[in-house]
């Protein structure tokens, strides 16, 4: 039987949408990929209920056009501009003696997922921590015998009005959501190796208009932080201390600017705002882009600095640093943020996913990426609503399966 997966990443400058197939025996096939201009969401929520339904559903489409098929449900990034971290054991669990099975944690779901009376913020994700089983610490208690289990889990809360929002605009579009995903969570599983999970890694994902950042430790996610802005604070500093459009200063970023002062081929060639035509274009010293960039670079390294600072894990925990989405391309940002951290940084991009196209394989994509690595193998989680662990495609998701196959 061939599984189905199908995810969906909302931003504020694209909307993304990926199919895949997976045949039994055979490595895990893109099929079908979309996007369009993003319209309707900016700054990690909704700004408009109906341009973003229009838009997701362009995107969808083109993935249904070029997969041959129709889908209903997707798994999609958790639109979140500030979300929150808290870590909490679970009720403890009697096994008496028996075998510990995948269907022994359904018994300890999180069925309420409300953080407090009002139902302003619900808890998004539960991940587990740490497993004690009869007082000894174990990687993984299934298959085990024992008597007591405990688990620690993280719990990952937003404002519930924010999934809301989303949740309404992909009905909207004829779209189920399977489940919502943390933009750090899906970054870490496409760009950071099962090795800089388990010894404690950070991966920051900077987008367009959020910036998201996740600890792990043990191969589990353990803490988070994110926050409006990205890539489109240095197109706002550019345009403002150059005088220039935003769609100008986006092609400074993108074509020649770097934080490190002095990189630079020559005097940079840009159209002032004032102009009205090609032929009004100035030179202006490289040196004025950079300096822009590097301080802006600073600034947002420096935040980053006082969120790991006081995320409650020691330095030795976040020794790595992987920066990834499409605002961390900008030349000489890793060693920007390595000098300001004080901590090993590299770029990440997409990987773990044999039958990638190349085109995907690029830091922008991580988060979609990751969304399929989220969905083909789902972590297991404690609330009520969560995947199954390692369950099999979205069959029902696609029609033309049951007559094609």
């Amino acid at each position: 039987m061939t599984d189905v997966y199908s995810v969906l990443d909302v931003g504020a400058e694209k909307i993304c949408c990926l199919i895949a197939a997976r045949e039994p025996g055979r490595t895990l096939t893109v099929i079908g990929s979309g996007h369009t201009r993003s319209e309707g969401f900016d700054n990690g929520v909704v700004t408009d209920m109906y341009a973003l339904p229009t838009a997701i559903r362009q995107a969808v489409r083109r993935a249904e056009e070029m997969a041959d098929g129709r889908i209903t449900q997707v798994i999609a990034t958790l639109p979140c501009a500030r979300p929150t971290s808290s870590h909490q054991e679970l009720p403890p669990f009697q096994v008496n003696g028996g075998r510990i099975s995948e269907q022994s944690f359904s018994e300890m779901r999180l069925d309420n997922p409300n953080d407090d009376d009002s139902g302003a913020s619900k808890i998004v994700h539960a991940l587990p921590v740490s497993y004690e089983l009869d007082g000894s610490r174990v990687a993984d208690p299934v298959d085990m015998v024992g008597n007591l289990l405990r688990i620690n889990v993280h719990l990952v809360h937003a404002e519930r009005s924010v999934g809301w929002n989303l949740e309404t605009c992909l009905a909207d579009a004829q779209i189920e959501v399977k489940a919502l995903v943390f933009p750090a969570l899906a970054a870490g599983l496409a760009v950071m190796t099962e090795e800089e999970r388990r010894i404690g890694s950070v991966v920051v994902d900077i987008g367009a208009s959020r910036t998201s950042l996740g600890i792990f430790h043990e191969n589990a996610l353990v803490y988070t932080w994110a926050c409006a802005g990205g890539g489109d604070y240095f197109t706002r500093d550019l345009a403002r201390g150059l005088g220039v459009s935003l769609q100008e200063a986006t092609r400074i970023k993108k074509f020649h600017a770097s934080t490190v002062l002095g990189d630079g081929l020559g005097p940079v060639s840009v159209q002032p705002h004032e102009a009205d035509t090609e032929d009004e274009r100035v030179e202006i010293p490289a040196e004025a882009v950079n300096q822009i960039v590097a301080s802006r670079a600073k600034a947002m390294f420096e935040e980053l600095a006082d969120v790991l600072a006081g995320s409650g894990f020691p330095q030795e925990m976040g020794g790595v640093v992987v920066l990834t989405g499409g605002g961390s391309q900008i030349r000489g940002l890793a060693d920007a943020a390595s000098k300001v951290l004080a901590r090993r940084v590299r770029l990440g991009q997409p990987e773990g996913v044999p039958g990638l196209p190349d085109a995907l394989r690029k830091p922008e994509f991580a988060v979609l990426v990751g969304l399929l690595r989220y969905a083909e193998d789902p972590p297991r989680e404690f609330l009520s609503r969560a995947l199954p662990p390692r369950a099999g495609g979205f069959r029902a998701a696609f029609r033309w399966l049951r007559e094609n196959f």
